[in-house]
């Protein structure tokens, strides 16, 4: 309660788990802008996991593996998220809804998750972040990436593949 108006947060390296993250957790810090849950242990994410802090702009959570336990996006009510650090999460790219709800962002590091069949199909899970600008799909394994899968990414300015 006495950290209401805590803009950052770093919990990184800190070896947390958590099979329900990240409301309870987070609950009374509505201010914050910047949460680092990077190099943690496994995090269970449901709908709207972060929806305490919806001033969210950058939310790292680099090398800490994710399970995704709800059919749509944790990260669906964070309108104000710009970065988005998701490298080798062990995510299941194949979840078209996982970064549903995210208008604002530019920056998505996906390096090291890798895509069914390496391939990033027509129908993706970035076909809902319109305003991305930088994407990182290093050390993702790909083989292929169909004609029309960064259709409607017209902000695109890099690529790292």
């Amino acid at each position: 309660e006495k950290l209401g108006n805590l803009q950052t947060l770093d919990l990184s390296h800190n070896d947390i788990e958590a099979s329900d993250c990240c409301n309870l957790q987070l609950r009374n810090l509505s201010h914050l802008q910047t949460l680092n849950l990077s190099h943690n242990e496994l995090l269970g994410l449901q709908s709207q996991a972060f929806k305490e802090c919806p001033r969210l702009e950058l939310l790292d959570l680099a090398f800490t593996r994710l399970h995704i336990n709800a059919p749509q996006s944790p990260f669906q009510n964070l309108h104000f998220l710009q970065v988005l650090n998701l490298t080798y999460c062990f995510l299941d790219t194949s979840n078209q809804h996982l970064l549903a709800g995210l208008p604002d962002l530019r920056h998505l590091n996906l390096k090291g998750n890798h895509f069914q069949d390496g391939t990033i199909m027509k129908t993706n899970l970035l076909q809902t972040v319109g305003s991305l600008e930088i994407l990182i799909l290093s050390s993702c394994g790909l083989l292929s990436i169909d004609q029309q899968a960064f259709h409607g990414l017209g902000k695109m300015s890099h690529v790292d593949l």
